[in-house]
């Protein structure tokens, strides 16, 4: 079963919401019609690029205040 971790507003789209979920690996995936029709391997689209890169400030921010 996969958890939500986020839910994003679209830019483009009045009214719609995109799901972020993380699966049972740990792998992140977006509802966004981007991501479901992306060739790409491992798939992505801006929402989980965003979602990603405030983790990673996130938890650098917390290694600086241990620091």
């Amino acid at each position: 079963m996969s958890q939500l971790v986020r839910v994003v507003k679209s830019a483009s789209r009045r009214g719609v919401e995109y799901e972020i979920r993380r699966g049972p690996d740990g792998s992140l995936f977006c509802s966004c019609s981007a991501w479901r029709f992306s060739p790409a391997r491992p798939k992505h689209c801006k929402h989980v690029a965003a979602y990603v890169a405030e983790q990673m400030r996130l938890a650098f921010s917390a290694a600086l205040r241990i620091a």
